[in-house]
């Protein structure tokens, strides 16, 4: 059996056995400081990859935007070059197709 001896009477086995309460507080702060360290770390890459998800989300809407505009452009252009086309044939008196002077 395990007796308890009096506080101070073998001092030397009470300083020890507090360093190692003291070395294993200071371990489990530790351990609980790089825990959170690795927490933090892991909220910031989920919060990054959210803002990076949004950011390609607004990348493809605005490339979306551009075709859009761009087809746009383009389609506005044949109208004007139809209507153009439609015109000199009008006021020339020209097939539209052909362009042949009648």
């Amino acid at each position: 059996m395990h007796i308890k001896h009096p506080v101070g009477v073998n001092m030397e086995k009470d300083i020890i056995m507090m360093q190692k309460v003291l070395m294993h507080m200071k371990m489990v702060e530790n351990f609980m400081m790089v825990g959170q360290i690795i927490s933090r770390k892991v909220m910031s890459m989920k919060v990054k990859r959210i803002i990076l998800k949004d950011m390609i989300y607004i990348k493809d809407i605005i490339i979306m935007i551009h075709l859009l505009l761009i087809f746009l452009i383009i389609i506005i252009i044949i109208i004007i070059m139809e209507i153009m086309i439609l015109h000199m044939s009008i006021v020339m008196d020209m097939d539209p197709v052909c362009g042949i002077i009648r």
